[in-house]
């Protein structure tokens, strides 16, 4: 199904990102990670090394895209909390990298695999991991709940533009579910103080409720084509369990 893909995923070095790469690899895909280090490899491999909550380092990077692939699919996962606490206590500095990293940096990448469509025959795929904080207000996560909710919104729109105008750009907001990543990890040091439900995801971590990268990228896989027919533009991996 995917052997004669291109496939871009942002986060490559860990994580989802690394697991969504690496399947697509073992699939028989050609991948290129991008992410600030590197740590696959494999013959159909390649590796931009980038920092994506710079803006300077998104906007001059150069996408090595070949031509002559049935499916380009570009999968931006790469993404960060930013600080858990109310929205008074945290930096300016944090609040410019998330945003950044989490709304700015996808919109961006997404205009340079558009650009890069427009003399290809191929279909053209976007997934943008995005997630279930950016339908719900949390408490301590203002910055990764409203910047996964303007994502999801771009993302939606640009379904929207598609369908009318015949883009052929085939677009998904995808929620992963609760998966356990340094992210997640990253929450459990949170304190009630800082997040009331800090305790919660404690209790989801001791009770393995969490889902493993590597069955979430096995489910994305699987499940890859089935992701893009909803009209709304957004899907869930909770759907597919």
């Amino acid at each position: 199904m995917f052997e004669n893909s291109q496939v871009i995923v942002t986060g490559s070095s860990r994580g989802l990102g690394k697991a969504i790469a690496e399947a697509f690899l073992n699939k028989g895909a050609k991948v290129i990670g991008i992410s600030r280090s590197s740590s696959i490899e494999h013959e159909n491999y390649s590796h931009i090394e980038a920092d994506l909550s710079k803006l300077e380092d998104v906007k001059s990077l150069d996408i090595p895209f070949q031509s002559g692939f049935e499916k380009y699919i570009l999968i931006n996962n790469a993404g960060r909390l930013g600080k858990v606490n109310t929205f008074d206590e945290i930096e300016v500095d944090d609040i410019v990298q998330t945003t950044q990293l989490n709304y700015l940096s996808p919109i961006i990448l997404i205009k340079k695999f558009n650009r890069f469509k427009r003399n290809e025959k191929g279909t053209f795929y976007v997934i943008n991991i995005g997630s279930g904080a950016a339908y719900q207000p949390i408490d301590g996560w203002s910055m990764y709940c409203s910047t996964k909710s303007a994502l999801s919104m771009f993302t939606r729109v640009v379904k929207e533009e598609s369908d009318i105008h015949n883009f052929n750009l085939n677009v998904v907001d995808l929620s992963p579910g609760i998966i356990d990543t340094d992210m997640q990890a990253e929450i459990r040091k949170a304190s009630v103080d800082e997040f009331s439900e800090a305790k919660r995801f404690v209790e989801y971590h001791q009770n393995g409720e969490l889902q493993s990268a590597i069955q979430t990228a096995d489910l994305i896989i699987s499940n890859f084509g089935s992701l893009f027919k909803n009209s709304d533009g957004k899907d869930s991996l909770r759907n597919y369990k």
